[in-house]
């Protein structure tokens, strides 16, 4: 954060680090919601199933070529 003088900057950090605090000890509970109704319909379920595996399949396919590109300048 930017601020005009140092005190300035005092009361912004700490409000920020209350804020942050707020946030982690008191998570907003709408993404166990949005979890929950997608695994109780078959549909939905399915879909993302799909979804995990293709984004499982893609990391492998980046790692694989991140260690062959790694590989490649170790060579040189």
């Amino acid at each position: 954060m930017l601020a005009r003088d140092a005190a300035t900057a005092k009361v912004l950090a700490s409000n920020a680090n209350n804020y942050v605090r707020t946030l982690y000890s008191v998570p907003p509970d709408h993404g166990a919601a949005v979890v929950s109704i997608i695994l109780d319909d078959a549909r939905l379920r399915a879909e993302w199933l799909q979804e995990v595996d293709e984004m499982r399949d893609r990391l492998d396919e980046m790692s694989k070529l991140l260690s062959d590109k790694l590989a490649e300048r170790v060579s040189n």
